[in-house]
């Protein structure tokens, strides 16, 4: 405006000099000043419309204006175009520098300054990266609307690699958008718009995709979270297992963190691990929850439906509450934030458990092996069928997860974070799809499913108990004429007979009998469940789980679905 009062200003200079030299009539006068005349009252109408009204609000009603019709269109223009200059320097600076130079709060980005980026290490629902900066939509002009979330991310880009100290070589951005002749309408004018923020968007986007995956080693970091998390390497783990046994069957409450994190090192460093470049960003700790009550109460389950009172009490065991973290600093935490860690945690935290059992499992029967030696298979053969059918459903399980869920789903998000177009928003998307697609593939949404399996292993964890107490008792008393006072007596014993009194005695037979009714009963209800489910076209993937459970098809034909008993 004050440009269009200086021209008036000019042209009463000309007249005036006009009329010096004699040369001014009436006539010409009104020629001359016409156009001024209806630019002035157009001046006046604006400046009336404008009052109170400042920034982009101000420049929203002229947009507005020149809309509604061509009586001030031209004029409207020139004011559109010249404010626009002022926009395009506040896009410039943010997209080129990542800083909003706002004072006033007057153009369409906003910054939440209390909002830190460390809140994506320790919270779980961290808004620091939709929320720290936003656009205002009220006070986007029409013109911007298809650019304005280029403009956004491109400036959020910048100011990661900012606050990194990255330094940005941007001389091969087009700029020259922002030149005097930008005309407010014209299509020349909004295809160089479009040609800059295009330009300086992807010009963000592949500096930070770079830095973030070539230099910080985002993959490396990834394939590492991977071998501790989804035990893709787990020869650490069988170690672990081995040498932590005793600890981690105490209750958790009285089980010693820092032991169980030296045990955990000691295995990670004696294993295919030794060389990982990030083994020392792996950490260990106790939850206070067992990973089914956290993932129940994730899927929206009452606490009171399927609390029990042990967990109420807290003495659960310490193998039920163990868990590992990891260390991510800024700017991964983008992609491996704490709502990602939280999720391969409990993938890692059932995965574990699984093979708790399964360890546990394979210890109690080879125990239970070395009663063998006496001829005892007679004694001891429904219970090496057990064990062998809970070992077959521990072990088909973890190859399902791991193996048809799991690596799949990880050699994907490999080839799709892996494009030439890819940004760090497609790439925190493509993440947290991924985790998302093995926390639901590995059942792990499923409430009713995951009751059943837990019950499963509660089963074999309990029938693994029971057969060690059983092996040691009866190892102790048939052995114990070695070494007695009355040799002459007991030399004359029969191991067999005296192994058959002892199962007798602790109704051996029976109690094993109840074990495999329990764990048959389990075992035919989940078939039955996860066949519905793969039935009905809702989860087809879970008709290879089914497969590999039954795959002699003893369930499907012979076992039947009975009330489960557990009054052991």
């Amino acid at each position: 405006m004050r440009e269009l009062l200086r021209e008036y200003e000019r042209l009463i200079l000309q007249l005036e000099e006009t009329l010096r030299e004699g040369r001014l009539s009436l006539q010409r006068m009104f020629y001359v000043l016409r156009p001024m005349m209806k630019s002035l009252k157009s001046l006046t109408l604006i400046s009336r419309m404008l009052v109170g009204k400042k920034g982009l609000r101000a420049f929203l009603i002229l947009e507005r204006e020149w809309k509604a019709g061509e009586e001030r269109r031209q004029i409207l223009g020139y004011l559109l175009s010249r404010c626009a200059i002022c926009i395009f320097d506040f896009i410039n600076t943010w997209m080129m520098k990542g800083q909003i130079d706002d004072p006033g709060h007057e153009f369409f980005l906003d910054e939440k300054s209390d909002l830190k980026k460390e809140a994506l290490n320790r919270d779980l629902n961290s808004s620091y990266w939709e929320q720290r900066y936003r656009i205002k939509p009220d006070v986007v002009p029409s013109f911007l609307h298809v650019h304005v979330d280029k403009i956004l991310l491109a400036g959020k880009y910048v100011n990661v690699l900012r606050e990194c100290k990255v330094h940005l070589e941007v001389k091969n951005v087009q700029t020259e958008v922002f030149a005097e002749s930008f005309q407010f309408g014209l299509p020349e004018s909004e295809y160089k718009l479009a040609k800059y923020v295009t330009s300086a968007f992807e010009f963000a986007s592949t500096s930070l995709v770079n830095y973030i995956v070539r230099d910080l080693d985002l993959f490396g970091r990834l394939q590492s979270i991977k071998r501790y998390f989804l035990l893709d390497q787990g020869d650490f783990l069988s170690h672990f297992l081995e040498i932590a046994r005793e600890e981690l069957s105490k209750p958790a409450s009285k089980t010693s963190t820092v032991k169980l994190s030296s045990l955990l090192e000691l295995a990670i460093r004696t294993s295919s691990s030794k060389d990982s470049s990030y083994k020392d960003d792996l950490t260990c700790s106790l939850h206070s929850t067992t990973v089914v009550d956290q993932l129940l109460r994730i899927v929206n389950m009452t606490g009171q439906s399927h609390e029990t009172g042990r967990n109420r009490n807290k003495d659960f065991c310490a193998f039920e509450a163990f868990s590992v973290d990891y260390r991510v600093s800024w700017p991964l935490s983008l992609i491996i934030s704490r709502k990602a860690i939280t999720k391969y945690q409990l993938l890692f935290r059932h995965l574990f458990h699984c093979k708790y059992v399964e360890s546990t499992l394979c210890s109690s029967w080879t125990t239970q092996q070395t009663l063998k030696g006496i001829d005892s298979k007679s004694i001891f053969a429904n219970s090496f069928v057990l064990f062998g059918r809970m070992l077959n459903f521990v072990q088909s399980y973890l190859y399902y997860m791991q193996v048809e869920v799991i690596e799949p789903a990880s050699q994907s998000l490999r080839g799709r974070m892996s494009r030439e177009d890819m940004s760090i928003d497609n790439m925190m998307f493509l993440h947290d799809d991924f985790l998302g697609t093995c926390v639901k593939d590995c059942i792990l949404t499923n409430a009713k499913i995951l009751q059943i399996i837990t019950n499963l292993l509660s089963v074999c964890m309990l029938f693994a108990n029971y057969s060690d107490r059983f092996t040691d008792s009866a190892m102790e008393e048939a052995f114990a004429w070695e070494g007695d006072a009355h040799a002459e007596e007991t030399a004359n014993m029969d191991p067999i007979a005296d192994l058959q009194g002892i199962a007798w005695d602790n109704r051996f037979h029976e109690t094993v009998a109840k074990f495999k009714k329990n764990f048959d009963a389990h075992l035919a209800q989940l078939l039955e469940v996860l066949g519905a489910f793969a039935q009905g076209e809702v989860e087809p993937h879970l008709s290879s789980l089914c497969s590999r459970l039954d795959s002699s098809g003893y369930y499907a034909a012979s076992v039947s679905r009975e009330k489960v008993d557990w009054r052991m």
